[in-house]
């Protein structure tokens, strides 16, 4: 019963799954197919980008811009594929049990002969698959294009720079079923999740900029996963443990509040 209520969950988002998963396949090849210019240019680019202010640099992280790892980094793994993960992941965990609540199908799947926390784990399932799904296709975009641009990346880096970038889809997708089974309410439990996600991203930012931002940045998933520079540093575990761990304390909350969640107004 489980595996079809993540069947179920699947087949009833597999369009939005779908244009997310072309949407970054095409970043990708975008992004890509525009790095033999950047090479081709490096000399003027390294002289343009020194002439940034220190601040612009430091927000964006901006290293060795000319570099394969240096170009992705800027390009696709502060920003864009973090961004694409967490969308799919925070807009469907949001709907997790609130979806069914506004559908009025929560009083029939819990007719079913399930316990909540198994509908619950069913539903994790699905978004787990899915992402790591949309990890694969990103993959399978990034591995040929980086070696056709000749962007010298190992496949590892990538894969441990697209890991970190899922791991935050997950960790949003839990905060938002916990929020989803708090308030009932999809609209309200996406908006919390992705203006959390939001200003976290922005002290991760500006952390290099202000001081007082250092006690708080190691408490911050995006200095777990995005701040171990998978692209360019030997593959940290800590930044796959650490966000999928408080994914698992965020799913058992979810759980409890929606096993005492009163439904019968459904």
């Amino acid at each position: 019963m489980t595996r079809a209520i993540a069947f179920r969950d699947v087949r009833e988002h597999w369009r939005v799954l779908l244009a997310w998963a072309i949407t970054a396949a095409a970043l990708i090849s975008l992004q890509v197919s525009v790095y033999p210019t950047v090479q081709r240019s490096s000399a003027g680019l390294k002289q343009f980008i020194e002439q940034y202010p220190d601040v612009f640099k430091k927000v964006f992280r901006i290293q060795d811009y000319t570099s394969g790892t240096g170009y992705l980094g800027t390009e696709l793994f502060s920003l864009m594929l973090p961004l694409v993960f967490i969308a799919v992941g925070a807009s469907w965990g949001a709907g997790f049990t609130a979806e069914e609540e506004e559908r009025g199908t929560a009083d029939v799947l819990f007719t079913l002969p399930i316990s909540r926390t198994r509908v619950l784990v069913g539903k994790s399932s699905a978004v787990i698959g899915s992402l790591l799904l949309v990890a694969g296709i990103c993959l399978a975009a990034l591995v040929p294009g980086v070696a056709l641009a000749d962007m010298k990346v190992s496949t590892s880096r990538l894969a441990a720079g697209v890991a970190v970038c899922a791991c935050l889809g997950v960790l949003f997708a839990t905060f938002g079923a916990l929020l989803g089974a708090l308030v009932g309410r999809k609209g309200a439990a996406l908006g919390i999740s992705v203006g959390v996600a939001l200003v976290l991203f922005v002290f991760y930012s500006l952390a290099p900029l202000v001081n007082t931002f250092d006690a708080v940045l190691p408490y911050n998933p995006f200095q777990w996963t995005l701040g171990s520079n998978p692209l360019t540093s030997s593959f940290d575990v800590m930044a796959v443990v650490k966000p999928l761990g408080l994914s698992a304390v965020f799913l058992a909350l979810a759980m409890w509040a929606f096993r005492r969640r009163d439904l019968q107004h459904v």
